[in-house]
């Protein structure tokens, strides 16, 4: 609290002094609001390609953020998704999970195609190893688990890796996101 007091003292003084100068000047100098119809367009001009530049800029930021936001929703649900066993699932419950997740794997393609051509190469190999789990996933289902039989320890290795390699691409890809080419 006293930093908070001290601080406001502080920019009481500045300001005081700052009106001080203002109205001495404004007193003492005659030409104080005298300018040239020159200066004033130029003032004009300036102000305006200043105002111009910085709200562009802002937009451009705005724009950003919002695509991060994107990315990063999006990679936390691939995250969530694939973090839990997914032959421990039911064959219904996974063909959904897989639906959504190929939905957001294409919103997600979209957004960091707009937004930066290193994250879409990640989103491609994140899309390309899905489509080869999702792949394998039905392989396993059709051969396996709706015949009742044992699924081979290699398979659903196989499944893991597979799952393994998209969260850990999802992970780089987030990290990739707050850098722009």
């Amino acid at each position: 609290m006293p930093n908070k007091a001290i601080s406001t003292i502080i920019g009481a003084v500045i300001l005081l002094i700052i009106a001080v100068l203002a109205v001495y000047n404004f007193k003492c100098n005659d030409d104080f609001f005298t300018m040239s119809l020159h200066n004033i367009f130029v003032l004009i001009i300036s102000v305006g390609v200043a105002y111009y530049l910085v709200q562009r800029k802002i937009d451009e930021r705005r724009y950003q953020d919002g695509q991060i936001k994107v990315i990063e929703k999006i990679v936390h649900d691939i995250q969530e998704d694939l973090s839990d066993d997914i032959l421990s699932n039911d064959w219904d419950d996974n063909l959904i999970k897989f639906r959504a997740l190929n939905n957001k794997i294409s919103v997600l393609k979209q957004v960091c195609h707009r937004y930066n051509h290193k994250l879409a190469r990640d989103v491609e190999y994140i899309q390309s190893n899905f489509n080869r789990l999702r792949e394998l996933y039905e392989d396993i289902d059709s051969t396996y688990t709706r015949q009742k039989l044992t699924i081979p320890p290699d398979q659903k290795r196989n499944i893991r890796d597979l799952s393994h390699k998209i969260v850990s691409r999802s992970y780089n890809l987030w990290a990739s996101s707050y850098t722009k080419e």
